[in-house]
C-alpha cells in the first residue's frame, strides 16, 4: 500500500544542474524520520510523468527550471494549477499541466494536491555530474525545505483521511 504522499525528484544527474532535484530528494531521504511518505526519483516528464503521481493524496515534485527570472540556486514553487495545459514545465512533450489536466478528465486517481519546487539552474545542456556552484550549495537547504513541506502534507492528508480501521 502506498503512503499517503510522494516526494518525486526528477531531472538527469548526467547533465550539471539537471541532477539537482535529484540530489536534493536524495537528501531529503535520508533524514527523513517516520513513516507516511514515499520518496522516489524519475528522469522523465508530462505524461511519463503521470504514472508516478497516480493514488498519492499529495505529491511534492522537485526539478530544476531555467527561467532567467532569478538567481541560479533560488528554490520557488510553481503553482501547478496554474499551469494551462499548453505550457510544459519540463520539455518531454506534453507538460506538467497537460498531464494533470488529462488525468483528471479520465477520472484518474490524480493527486488532490500536487506542489512543484523549482531550483533555478544555470546549466542543464553540458554533460557532467556536478552541478555548479550555486547549485550544489542550494541542494542541502532545498533537502530541509523539502522535509518541512512533506510533513506538512503528510499532516494535511492524515487530517482529511477517511480511512477504516
Amino acid at each position: 500500500m502506498k503512503n499517503p504522499v510522494l516526494i518525486l525528484g526528477i531531472g538527469n544527474p548526467l547533465f550539471t544542474d539537471d541532477g539537482a532535484g535529484i540530489y536534493a530528494v536524495r537528501l531529503a531521504k535520508s533524514r527523513w524520520t517516520g513513516d507516511g511518505v514515499d520518496f522516489h526519483e524519475a528522469e522523465v516528464g508530462g505524461f511519463d510523468l503521470l504514472h508516478h503521481l497516480l493514488g498519492y493524496q499529495a505529491v511534492l515534485i522537485v526539478d530544476v527550471a531555467v527561467t532567467g527570472l532569478t538567481e541560479p540556486g533560488d528554490s520557488y514553487m510553481i503553482d501547478t494549477d496554474a499551469l494551462p495545459p499548453s505550457l510544459s514545465a519540463r520539455s518531454f512533450g506534453a507538460g506538467l499541466g497537460t498531464a494533470l489536466s488529462v488525468g483528471r478528465s479520465l477520472n484518474l486517481k490524480v493527486p488532490e494536491r500536487v506542489e512543484f519546487l523549482a531550483i533555478e539552474a544555470s546549466d542543464i545542456s553540458h554533460a557532467g555530474e556536478i552541478p555548479t556552484t550555486p547549485v550544489a550549495d542550494a541542494i542541502r537547504p532545498v533537502a530541509d525545505q523539502i522535509i518541512r513541506i512533506a510533513r506538512q502534507m503528510l499532516t494535511d492528508a492524515m487530517s482529511t483521511c477517511t480511512c477504516v480501521g
